[in-house]
């Protein structure tokens, strides 16, 4: 039996977002979720474990990891993918970009008191 033929994920987005190149703003911050969950999936696999010992080693549940890998999580602890990298046996490695807006400024979200 052949093989189906399988596109990667980023590459997919990546595709759709020459298409429709609103697509990237109508992603947003949803965008990072998903790449970041997609990383996680391929280094999983790539492992051999499934979700369930992914979460074993990590110290967390298998849900946690599939809305992870879905792009799903929302208010990820930096602790939760230290575990999660540890458990893959790789290094976290978290950094700062500059922004890429056509007016260049950086947007406001929220104001110290």
């Amino acid at each position: 039996m052949e093989k189906p033929e399988t596109i990667n994920a980023i590459e997919w987005i990546e595709e759709e977002e020459k298409r429709d190149p609103d697509l990237t703003s109508r992603l947003g911050e949803q965008r990072k979720k998903l790449y970041l969950g997609i990383h996680i999936r391929d280094m999983r696999e790539k492992a051999g474990y499934t979700q369930t010992e992914l979460a074993r080693r990590a110290s967390t549940s298998q849900s946690m990891i599939a809305r992870i890998e879905a792009g799903e999580q929302d208010n990820l602890k930096i602790n939760t993918l230290l575990k999660i990298a540890m458990a893959l046996g790789k290094d976290l490695d978290i950094g700062f970009k500059r922004l890429k807006q056509k007016d260049d400024r950086f947007p406001v979200y929220g104001t110290a008191g």
